[in-house]
């Protein structure tokens, strides 16, 4: 490949980064990525990859001592898709000049939610009771999130 022809494709790359599409994209997915790096150092808080490092915290905080961080963790984690709905739909109306910009990302979030596959399981066991699966919340419903939103 020339020169040249890296260039040409650089141009076109380029360009196309800054299309309406990509810069909602970019909105989107980067609202969400802000939540990925507290919740990746609650991870690293809990499982840090240290001899004794877990022995410790152990015998300062008791023994069930990661379970909150790994919670904390798993609630963002859980949550990606959702968020990325909320925040597609968030930056479509901050890009097409909206003064209202938190309507759109909630409306965003209730079509994403809309479109995801409710199942028959409930936590709560009741009979008859209708839940939303985890799965689709998060980083498995990522593209629908982006279409919803």
């Amino acid at each position: 490949m020339t020169g040249e022809m890296l260039t040409e494709k650089l141009s076109f790359l380029a360009k196309l980064s800054e299309t309406r599409l990509m810069r909602v994209v970019r909105g989107g997915i980067g609202m969400a990525g802000t939540l990925v790096l507290p919740a990746s150092l609650l991870l690293l808080l809990a499982h840090f990859p240290l001899p004794g490092w877990a022995e410790f915290w152990s015998g300062v905080f008791g023994p069930a001592w990661q379970a909150p961080l790994d919670k904390g963790a798993q609630a963002v984690y859980r949550f990606f898709s959702l968020t990325v709905a909320f925040g597609a739909a968030h930056a479509y109306a901050k890009e097409a000049g909206e003064e209202d910009v938190l309507t759109p990302g909630l409306l965003g979030a209730a079509a994403f939610l809309t479109l995801v596959p409710w199942g028959g399981d409930s936590l709560s066991g009741a009979a008859g009771a209708v839940a939303v699966p985890l799965r689709y919340l998060g980083v498995d419903g990522i593209f629908g999130a982006l279409a919803a939103g």
